[in-house]
């Protein structure tokens, strides 16, 4: 696509990808592992009628009993706590739980509605910035969808126009 558009957006996206890059690699170096890769099965039809191909996860590592698959720093998890910019950090935090905003205008008082916003606003934060550090996984799973996050069709209709 770099080449198609003159090389503008070019030195941007390179810009983005060794930002991206920078942060997956400390991240390693904070005990970032994951002993895991993709792998693809062939099953043989009982029918004998074509063969289909399932993909899954193997480990790509021995792993005793008792010991991680995968490790995470805390850093490299999309939360309030490690949200970005700064600003947005302290904006929802401001909302939700200083000025209590969430209770008082909107009459949510319930410690789930604070706790799922306050994981919400990251991750449309994240969704929205195309340098973001996590944009290969928020691709990956941008038609994945959780049935306790799904919409009603009346809510639906709600915030159909809407980045929601």
């Amino acid at each position: 696509s770099c080449a198609a558009d003159g090389g503008g957006g070019c030195d941007a996206e390179a810009g983005w990808r060794a930002k991206r890059d920078e942060f997956w690699e400390e991240m390693r170096r904070h005990g970032l592992q994951i002993k895991l890769a993709p792998k693809t099965f062939e099953e043989k039809s009982p029918t004998g009628k074509g063969n289909r191909s399932r993909t899954g996860m193997v480990l790509t590592h021995d792993v005793f009993y008792g010991r991680s698959i995968v490790k995470i720093p805390r850093h490299a998890l999309l939360s309030i706590e490690t949200a970005q910019p700064m600003e947005l950090r302290k904006e929802v935090n401001e909302f939700l739980f200083e000025k209590q905003t969430l209770a008082k205008v909107f009459n949510a008082t319930g410690e789930d509605a604070a706790h799922l916003l306050s994981l919400a606003y990251p991750l449309i934060a994240m969704r929205r910035d195309p340098a973001s550090v996590f944009r290969e996984w928020l691709d990956e799973l941008r038609h994945e969808q959780l049935t306790v996050l799904e919409l009603t069709p009346r809510q639906r209709r709600g915030v159909k126009g809407t980045t929601g």
